[in-house]
């Protein structure tokens, strides 16, 4: 191998450094890119030509010496040659998984239903690429996408070679579940974006969105190749967070009041109070309250 084409980094920790340095280049050993780490450690480079001559020189003297890494065109092959052990065992995992029908390597979603929603779910029961189908949760998996709505009929999962195919079937009686001609799903309320699923439709707002009473949250259409528009009917999930402040004037302000004013904003059956927090202001009382608003289409 000619020299300058690989270059092993080394760490050196002991006293005196400077002079080993110097001995190592007056026996024509080529040191680069020294650095010194502290007070008794430093980085050099040495020609892998050298290395020899390297640890030869070193082996009596009062100095720890390590390779850390390789450097320069050749490097990648002086890698590989190091973790051959380990090149040969990610090639079989590979080989292992191309053959055995335990693994998959393809997840392919059928039905009326997006695709990207499907697969983000399944991720959360072991379907994935690369998993073992022998280690997913297939039965908590139909659960879960049978409970997204009640126009889900039925669900089949089944492997075909490596492929797994999910296929999701509606009701016959879909007429009856949906509104073929539905329009955008509209916010009822002012707040802010918490969470969005949609399985259906085209989402129209993105979380920490801020949207007002009539924002469009769900588009009923979907969007094709070449940015083509298609119909359709909405199936999917919005959460809103509206806060809502509240002055109730008293002329007497306690615990009582306090408790009562708070009362009044929080019991609405179709809330969900994540929070609640009330103050003394001058001539009575603040009461300031986030709700949980689940819009659901479909």
């Amino acid at each position: 191998m000619k020299k300058g084409r690989l270059f092993c980094e080394f760490t050196i920790s002991g006293t005196n450094l400077k002079y080993l340095i110097g001995y190592l280049q007056n026996k024509s050993i080529g040191v680069f890119n020294y650095v010194e780490v502290d007070d008794k450690t430093s980085k050099v480079l040495i020609d892998y030509c050298d290395r020899r001559k390297f640890f030869a020189i070193c082996k009596n003297m009062c100095y720890n010496i390590k390779c850390v890494k390789y450097k320069g065109m050749l490097s990648p092959f002086i890698i590989a040659y190091k973790n051959i052990g380990l090149i040969i065992g990610l090639a079989l995992f590979i080989i292992t998984a191309l053959y055995s029908s335990d693994y998959i390597l393809r997840v392919d979603v059928g039905g009326s239903y997006y695709e990207s929603e499907i697969l983000s779910i399944s991720k959360d029961y072991g379907v994935d690429v690369y998993k073992k189908f022998s280690k997913a949760n297939i039965a908590g998996l139909k659960q879960k996408l049978l409970s997204l709505n009640p126009s889900i009929s039925f669900i089949s999962i089944d492997k075909k070679g490596n492929t797994l195919n999910i296929n999701v079937v509606s009701s016959e009686n879909n007429d009856t579940l949906f509104n073929k001609n539905s329009t955008d799903l509209l916010s009822p309320v002012n707040g802010v974006i918490e969470s969005v699923s949609v399985l259906r439709g085209t989402a129209l707002v993105e979380k920490g969105q801020e949207v007002s009473i009539g924002t469009p949250l769900i588009g009923a259409y979907t969007i094709g190749k070449e940015d083509k528009i298609f119909p359709t009917y909405i199936v999917g999930r919005i959460t809103v967070l509206e806060k809502k402040v509240k002055f109730y004037k008293l002329s007497t302000v306690n615990e009582e009041n306090i408790k009562t004013a708070e009362a009044i904003l929080k019991f609405n059956e179709n809330d969900e109070v994540v929070s609640i927090n009330s103050c003394k202001v001058d001539g009575g009382i603040e009461v300031l309250i986030t709700i949980r608003h689940v819009i659901v289409g479909g």
